[in-house]
C-alpha cells in the first residue's frame, strides 16, 4: 500500500539533504513526501527543490507562513490521501527499513478491528554529527513507553513522539484539521487515537533523533 509522508520545515538547512536522502533509502519505496515549509528564510526550500527534480514522489505543498509547527504540520497532513500516514521532523535520520517495519506493525495490529489506529517507537538519540547519545528515548529519560496508553496520561504528560508513529486514514478523517486549542500535534493524534483504543506501542527504535 502506499505511504504518505508528512513533513514541517522551518529554516532546516543544516540537516534537512540528510533527512529527505534517509526517506529515499526505505527498503519500502511506495511512498509520497509531502511538504510544508512555514515561510524559511534560510535554503531550506531550495535544497528541497533540487531535490524534487530527480525524485516526483517529493512534493512542496506550501511555502508560506502558518504560524507555527501545529499548523504547519496540520498543512502538510491535509495533503495526504494514503492509507497510512507517517510524521516526519526535518532533522532526524530514518532507518533503511522503517517504514518496512511500521507498516508491517499497523497492518497487523488493524487486523483486530476496523477503527482508528496510531502505532509510536522508541527512538535512538543523536548529537549534531549523528553521534549516538543515548540507545533509547525511554529508557534514558526513566519513562515508560506504555504509561502513554494508561488513563488520563496523555493529557498531562504526553511521550508519544509524532515522528515516530504511523497512523490509519481513519484516524485521520476524524482528527483532521487539528484545531487550534491543540496543544501540540502529536498529542492531539495520539488523544484521539487513544479515546477509540486505537494506540499502540511498538518497541523498535525506528530513527535516530536529533
Amino acid at each position: 500500500k502506499e505511504i504518505d509522508i508528512a513533513m514541517a520545515t522551518y529554516n532546516g538547512e543544516p540537516y534537512i539533504l540528510e533527512q529527505i536522502e534517509s526517506i529515499q533509502r526505505q527498503t519500502y519505496v511506495n511512498w509520497n513526501l509531502y511538504i510544508s515549509d512555514d515561510g524559511s528564510t534560510d535554503n531550506t526550500v531550495k535544497i528541497i527543490s533540487n531535490l524534487v527534480k530527480n525524485d516526483t514522489r517529493i512534493k512542496i505543498i506550501n511555502r508560506e507562513r502558518q504560524g507555527g509547527v501545529v499548523k504547519n504540520f496540520n498543512k502538510a497532513l491535509m495533503a495526504t490521501t494514503a492509507e497510512y500516514v507517517v510524521l516526519s521532523d526535518q532533522d532526524d535520520i530514518w532507518l533503511d527499513d522503517r517504514l518496512e517495519k511500521l507498516v508491517y506493525k499497523i497492518q497487523e495490529i488493524e487486523g483486530m478491528d476496523n477503527k482508528p489506529k496510531m502505532v509510536f517507537t522508541d527512538l535512538e538519540l543523536v548529537d549534531s554529527e549523528a553521534k549516538t547519545i543515548a540507545m533509547s528515548f525511554y529508557k534514558s529519560n526513566g519513562l515508560k513507553a506504555q504509561e502513554n496508553i494508561k488513563g488520563h496520561n496523555l493529557l498531562w504528560h504526553s511521550t508519544v513522539y509524532g515522528c515516530t508513529t504511523i497512523m490509519n486514514r481513519k484516524l485521520l478523517d476524524q482528527s483532521l484539521p487539528i484545531p487550534d486549542y491543540a496543544q501540540m500535534h502529536d498529542q492531539w493524534l495520539a488523544l484521539n487515537a487513544k479515546q477509540e483504543n486505537g494506540l499502540y506501542y511498538f518497541d523498535y527504535k525506528s530513527l535516530k533523533y536529533r
